[in-house]
């Protein structure tokens, strides 16, 4: 019995102890991680290994993803395919030129300075609006609630709220301003809008948060420098990351501090992410995770044509190539082509390769 137990123990211990060094050596050595991915955990997919699903790009197809779907609008039509390229279902919606939010089951979609909004989730329409006035942005959150901005003769913009039901929960009406960015938080509590005033002689960038249960402004952050607005995102436990021209700040009632700063040795910069933010200098991705600061990089052998996120993964497209990252740092997938990648459409479980006449899909 005191051998069995010696050898049992053993054997424990060089299992571990192997875990380990090898966990140890994925984080170390970009090299053997590579291996790792390429041979044993099978993240590398080539072009031929996947499905398709052939587009008219004479149609212009309009694509986007939500859920575990990628959705093609097209005549009318919105088709919803899997990652084994799998047509799920198709729902009629009178739309000819999309504008698209979309955000965990949910998809927002409305006629671009039309007035025609559809709420949709699972696999069908939960309910249809006809808004006043002509639709310049929409939002949604991950429970359903959607905000659009319509543009009518009387105000600049109106700011409308809708709960998942389809109700309408508040108007709010801005006479000489126009809103740049919004974002309504994950708790259903706060709308977050960034305003551009172009009355004066010079355009002053302001941002306002609404409480939703109050349906009123609780706190406007005044932009002292007046720097342009590009977007904002409130994250987890309502933190508003505001991105401007050239730097991206998270601000609060009191407060405004700086994450980064000074753009010009920066390729692209998102505040996009679930509770991160990222930057690209060169070949490399910097994200940083705001609730704890952590910051983790992914090197990269070339500069990127374009690079996207959405929830917590990164699309890294170089052409002919594209890396599929997630926010702690780490490889989802790598994807080889033969031919040259005209766009990614990218969701939390699913993207969508898009070429000239077709879309391959991968499951990430």
């Amino acid at each position: 019995m005191k051998l069995k137990t010696v050898i049992i123990f053993i054997l424990v211990f060089t299992i571990i102890t192997t875990v380990i060094v090898l966990a140890s050596m994925y984080i170390a050595d970009s090299e053997f991680r590579d291996n790792v991915d390429r041979y044993i955990l099978k993240k590398e997919v080539f072009v031929e290994d996947t499905s398709f699903v052939l587009i008219d790009s004479e149609e212009n197809p309009y694509i986007c993803s939500y859920s575990k779907y990628i959705a093609i609008i097209s005549k009318n039509k919105l088709k919803a395919y899997t990652a084994n390229a799998k047509k799920d279902f198709e729902l009629d919606i009178s739309v000819s030129n999309p504008l698209t939010s979309s955000n965990a089951d949910y998809l927002a979609v409305a006629e671009k300075n039309g007035s025609k909004l559809y709420s949709i989730s699972e696999k069908s329409i939960k309910w249809t609006k006809e808004v006043e006035g002509e639709i310049a942005k929409i939002v949604v959150n991950s429970r359903g609630l959607i905000a659009v901005t319509s543009k009518q003769t009387s105000y600049k913009t109106i700011i409308i709220l809708f709960d998942k039901s389809g109700k309408e929960v508040f108007k709010t009406y801005l006479a000489t301003n126009s809103v740049v960015a919004m974002d309504i938080s994950d708790d259903n509590k706060h709308l977050c809008f960034a305003e551009a005033n172009s009355s004066g002689m010079v355009i002053e960038y302001n941002i306002k948060v609404i409480d939703i249960a109050q349906a009123k402004v609780i706190y406007t952050y005044v932009n002292q420098d007046n720097r342009l607005i590009l977007n904002i995102n409130i994250q987890d436990k309502n933190r508003i990351v505001c991105m401007y021209d050239d730097k991206v700040s998270v601000i609060s009632e009191t407060d405004n501090q700086v994450v980064y700063e000074n753009f010009k040795d920066m390729l692209f910069v998102d505040i996009g992410l679930d509770n991160s933010i990222f930057n690209m200098k060169n070949s490399e991705l910097s994200i940083m995770n705001l609730n704890n600061k952590k910051e983790s990089v992914y090197k990269v052998e070339d500069v990127p044509k374009t690079v996207k996120s959405y929830g917590k993964n990164i699309a890294i497209n170089f052409g002919q190539e594209a890396y599929f990252i997630n926010s702690n740092g780490w490889l989802l997938k790598r994807y080889e082509s033969k031919e040259e990648i005209k766009d990614i459409i990218l969701g939390n479980k699913i993207a969508g390769i898009v070429y000239r006449n077709r879309i391959n899909f991968i499951k990430i």
